[in-house]
């Protein structure tokens, strides 16, 4: 591409570099700002002229998650494009194997979104995959949406591919899209078993049946919404655990403090009843004949020991109260899984196995396959039928698509 086009934009680094273009940062020298100049030389086959003129026919379109067209020119046999400069970093560029797998779906559904809006202005057929995603604080953004991608990589089959290249941090996809769904099922294989089916369920029906495209952005913006709302109520509960144990501890407190003022006081009573009594004795004792003859019969310390007794109870009493009262959230009982046996799914319908594995505590993945077995059944398992395994395993069973189309 050279440094400068023009002597108008000039080159300052690369952002990004793909089979067929390249993204790099630059300036408008003229205009004294920041922009992103895109070369590529179209599709195979296709003249620059005719390149320009599907750039043309975008040009205008004002979106969120389209990069904004400010120039273009043939240069050099390929196509010279310039966009608006934003915040942020090409997503190929990014390390996604730290995301979760929510903040993945999110974005693929956010790019499911951009899908639809483009068609309502007539524009399809773009790419959607990482190589041409710009991510910033705005949310994504198509950089090339004049030309048109490979089937694999665009409308609903590109989000699942997308969603591919962000659980696998691959930016290589498999042609067949039984492997597509082979490997994203591996690596979702730690979820729960509903958001496990879910997604399988998406894909699938993405890459093999005939489900719209609004169909399946509509089922990644449910399992958002189911996610948000568990997420939610985990929270709200959360928060009231931590308001009953502040209300426990502060009245184990209270109770406990006005149990030690009761204590305080009845020693304080016996203190004081035991002065009185060791004073009157001191007086009986006393040989001086103005001595009045009653106080000799005056209740002395006999009765003493039995006030101590009752307090010694009243404080064992209090202890005894004060351990039952510790706050309930940190009494929990530890539980195990328990050893169970794999069910034998074979000859079962799809349904049926799903269900049974379910039923049995088990995470579950399928396959299809053609196979000299009647369509839609259970033909194969990798558990052994009548083994122990523990609950929350995964088991991986076959389902045959019936026999290989044309065999005898």
């Amino acid at each position: 591409m050279g440094h400068s086009y023009a002597a108008r934009y000039q080159v300052d680094r690369k952002l990004l570099s793909s089979s067929d273009a390249s993204l790099y940062m630059g300036k408008d020298v003229s205009l004294q700002r920041t922009i992103f100049l895109y070369q590529t030389s179209g599709r195979k086959g296709m003249i620059p002229e005719e390149y320009v003129r599907r750039i043309t026919d975008v040009s205008g379109v004002s979106d969120q998650g389209l990069l904004h067209i400010l120039d273009m020119s043939p240069f050099d046999q390929s196509v010279f494009v310039v966009l608006e400069a934003r915040s942020g970093d090409p997503l190929a560029n990014l390390q996604t194997e730290k995301w979760t797998l929510w903040k993945k779906i999110e974005l693929v559904y956010n790019v499911g979104k951009i899908i639809q809006r483009a068609a309502e202005m007539r524009i399809r057929g773009f790419s959607v995959t990482a190589e041409n995603i710009w991510i910033s604080k705005e949310g994504p953004a198509i950089i090339n949406y004049w030309s048109e991608a490979d089937v694999q990589n665009r409308g609903k089959n590109g989000i699942i591919s997308l969603l591919y290249q962000l659980q696998t941090d691959s930016l290589e996809i498999p042609i067949e899209s039984q492997e597509i769904l082979q490997d994203i099922s591996q690596s979702i294989a730690d979820e729960s078993p509903t958001v496990r089916k879910k997604i399988l369920q998406t894909c699938h029906s993405a890459l093999f049946d005939d489900d719209s495209l609004e169909t399946v952005i509509q089922n990644f913006g449910d399992l958002l919404s189911v996610h948000r709302n568990e997420s939610h109520s985990i929270s709200q509960m959360q928060m009231e655990d931590r308001l009953v144990q502040k209300h426990v501890l502060e009245h184990t407190k209270e109770r406990s403090g006005k149990k030690f003022h009761l204590i305080g006081g009845i020693a304080l009573t016996l203190s004081l009843l035991a002065l009185a009594s060791f004073a009157m004795s001191l007086l009986s004792a006393d040989p001086a004949p103005s001595k009045p003859q009653s106080l000799e019969a005056a209740p002395s310390r006999p009765h003493e020991p039995q006030r101590d007794v009752q307090e010694q109870e009243q404080v064992q009493e209090l202890g005894s109260s004060l351990a039952q009262e510790k706050p309930v959230a940190i009494q929990q009982n530890a539980q195990t899984n328990p050893t169970m046996i794999v069910p034998d799914l074979q000859n079962m319908k799809k349904e049926d196995a799903e269900q049974t594995a379910l039923a049995h505590g088990l995470h579950y993945q399928y396959f299809l396959d053609y196979a000299d077995y009647p369509e839609g059944y259970v033909y194969k398992q990798n558990l052994n039928a009548g083994e122990p395994f523990q609950k929350g395993d995964t088991i991986s069973f076959w389902v045959s698509k019936g026999p290989v189309p044309g065999s005898p």
